[in-house]
């Protein structure tokens, strides 16, 4: 078992991978193959599992050889404050009184609320809670899927004072990867909302964006697809196929890199493995 790690972590272009979709087994071997050292200074980055439990990240950035210019480090922390995700922790489950008054405090300048279609942020019991507060909550779940009713709730999740959501992966580069069929969760968390709250398992947490990518079609997207009953490839593989299925979800990509102009975007690390 992992107790601790440390990595050199350069930063890596995207890959062709996101449009050409390749198989499991390519994936790993793009992961596993040497890499080509990009301009800007790396950052060494120690995981670290402590014996009482839970995960803590430390991000050292190696001194560049020339003048700095804002580069991230681990999780979005940048040179630049002005780019920056603000990054919280939040306790597990087992300390519910910590969650609720985190999330009340979060809240308590909002009146209207939005949720996307995310497991993580509803386990915490965050929905029922905002409710008792007196919040109006655009829940799209709470409607037929495709009805005028539900259509109208992912809109205005897209103006609520405050949007909740998790994430289909972070890297420890400062990306925000996510990826969907419909667009109201990635639109929601990039302009409109006065405030978005993203609520990350650690288990969401990995290198890179090649990490994250492979992530996404090894793991979320294919337990998402099955939970929704779709008859999609990858509900049988357990990996993404690039399929031209019409029942096909991943539609959409997005890579948030720095903090959106008009969008304050808060990061809630969870402190324990939730959520796919």
């Amino acid at each position: 078992m992992l107790t601790a790690k440390s990595m050199i972590l350069r930063g890596s272009s995207l890959s062709d991978r996101i449009f050409s979709s390749p198989l499991s087994k390519a994936t790993r071997s793009a992961l596993d193959a040497p890499r080509p050292e990009p301009a800007g200074a790396p950052l060494r980055v120690t995981i670290s599992r402590p014996i009482s439990g839970g995960m803590v990240l430390t991000a050292l950035p190696i001194k560049p050889k020339g003048p700095s210019m804002g580069r991230p480090s681990a999780l979005g922390a940048s040179t630049d404050s002005s780019k920056s995700f603000e990054i919280i922790r939040i306790p597990d489950r087992s300390r519910s009184l910590r969650i609720t008054r985190l999330f009340r405090d979060i809240a308590k300048d909002c009146k209207t609320v939005g949720i996307a279609g995310t497991h993580t942020a509803r386990a915490l019991g965050i929905v029922p809670l905002l409710e008792k507060e007196g919040k109006t909550i655009y829940d799209h779940w709470q409607f037929k899927i495709g009805t005028p009713e539900e259509l109208k709730c992912r809109k205005n999740q897209m103006t609520a004072d405050l949007f909740l959501s998790s994430v289909n992966a972070l890297t420890m580069t400062g990306e925000i990867v996510n990826r969907e069929g419909c667009g109201n969760r990635t639109n929601s968390m990039t302009f409109g909302p006065a405030k978005v709250m993203l609520v990350v398992g650690r288990n969401k947490i990995v290198p890179d964006l090649d990490a994250a990518i492979a992530r996404i079609e090894e793991t979320a997207a294919p337990i998402r697809a099955r939970s929704l009953n779709r008859k999609t490839p990858c509900v049988q593989t357990g990996h993404c196929m690039d399929c031209d299925s019409p029942e096909r979800i991943c539609r959409i990509t997005s890579i948030i890199h720095r903090q959106p102009i008009f969008t304050k975007i808060t990061v809630g690390i969870l402190d324990e493995e939730l959520g796919y």
